[in-house]
């Protein structure tokens, strides 16, 4: 399925008699958020015809507000390809039909969207990126060349598979620690990790102007970073790999809190023991903390989820700032494991005056140098969680999102 309906063609006759001719034509009335494609046909006194095309960029639909906004925020980006998969999505589609990701106009009408209404930045998910196919790095390396901020975002169970399994990383070889932890002062998950991050130099990301930074320095979201342990070395060679490349000390937000509702005070043993908070420059939640493995006894916190969620919030502010750690809140536009594929749980409401609920609610523990908001997700639709304008709810939720950043 194409980006956009495409429009009827419309024709311009000139004439004339001379063997060549300059000419031009001026074009009025295109419609913004499309691309054309301009077509001239020549044809003589005998038949004879020849064509040439000119593919004019696309227009912009929207204007970015990007410099009247108060807070910087990103959103986690996913690169479907809907038209692949078609049957997963249960519900409902994109607004713009069952697209490709590595289609460059998709990309330009998700750029014009985003920054038309107050997201900065898109961390492109990207699994392990170790080994991952080219999907992901070519739309990340897309967006960076059409000017929007990305970032990578290490994603997808990045730790998951298992050495049996053909994964790249080894969890569950640290005595005293739960069995999903991954260690990396174990010399295969050590490897694993620097091998990624080799890739990332390999594919050029940081050269970007466009890449997402912090102070200059080159943003990376790691997902699932509660699941390290023992970061200290390999997080220094990481380090030290970027800024020998680029220049500048990475920036590293790692996804480090716990779900509602555990808090600081009820985390493990092994989570303050074993794990370098100091590794990271700041912290974040996933999906605005919601714990998709909630029992029956528990639902009580997805039916009363902004209250739980604005008490994580606090808790997990301080506990990071008394770490010396940036927090950086999590948002969700509602949530549902069992939208497409996922097994039955308990869902976050998902609906559009709740959602500005939540960006008013984060909105308050926003570290006020950073002004930093993370948005969970810009189109997931497999989890409920995308606010992209989509087949049912059209632009409600980017429209309440610009609603809140301007005010």
């Amino acid at each position: 399925m194409q980006a956009f309906t495409p429009e009827p063609s419309r024709s311009f006759a000139l004439s004339s008699h001379a063997m060549s001719a300059d000419f031009s034509q001026t074009i009025q009335n295109l419609i913004g958020g499309k691309q054309y494609r301009a077509q001239v046909t020549v044809k003589d006194q005998y038949g004879a015809q020849n064509q040439a095309s000119l593919d004019i960029p696309y227009v912009r639909e929207l204007e970015s507000i990007l410099h009247l906004t108060k807070l910087d925020v990103s959103a986690s980006y996913m690169p479907w390809d809907f038209a692949s998969n078609l049957q997963a999505w249960k519900r409902e589609i994109p607004l713009m039909g069952a697209y490709d990701s590595e289609d460059d106009n998709v990309k330009m009408k998700h750029i014009d969207w985003a920054n038309g209404h107050g997201i900065a930045a898109f961390f492109v998910d990207g699994g392990e990126w170790a080994g991952h196919p080219q999907r992901a790095p070519s739309v990340l390396t897309a967006f960076l060349r059409a000017g929007m901020r990305a970032a990578i975002q290490v994603s997808g169970d990045p730790w998951g598979g298992g050495e049996e399994n053909g994964g790249g990383y080894v969890s569950g070889t640290r005595a005293n620690a739960p069995r999903f932890t991954v260690d990396l002062s174990y010399q295969r998950n050590h490897d694993a990790f620097i091998t990624m991050v080799k890739r990332w130099l390999d594919e050029g990301f940081f050269t970007y102007s466009s890449y997402y930074k912090i102070n200059s320095r080159p943003i990376i979201f790691i997902y699932n970073a509660k699941a390290l342990i023992d970061e200290t070395q390999t997080f220094k060679e990481m380090r030290g790999l970027i800024r020998d490349n680029v220049g500048a000390d990475p920036f590293i937000i790692g996804e480090l809190t716990c779900r509602i509702p555990t808090l600081p005070a009820d985390s493990e043993a092994w989570y303050f023991d074993m794990k370098d908070l100091r590794a990271y420059d700041a912290m974040t939640s996933w999906a605005g903390m919601h714990n998709q493995s909630l029992q029956q006894r528990d639902q009580i916190y997805s039916t009363n989820y902004e209250h739980y969620y604005e008490i994580g919030l606090r808790a997990w502010r301080d506990f990071a700032h008394g770490r010396g750690l940036k927090f950086i809140p999590p948002v969700i536009a509602g949530f549902d494991n069992s939208y497409s594929w996922g097994p039955t749980g308990f869902p976050v409401v998902r609906d559009p005056a709740l959602f500005e609920k939540r960006m008013r609610i984060a909105s308050k523990y926003v570290d006020d140098d950073l002004k930093q908001i993370r948005i969970d997700t810009w189109n997931d639709f497999g989890e409920w969680t995308y606010i992209e304008p989509s087949s049912t709810t059209g632009f409600e939720f980017v429209d309440l999102l610009k609603k809140t950043l301007i005010a």
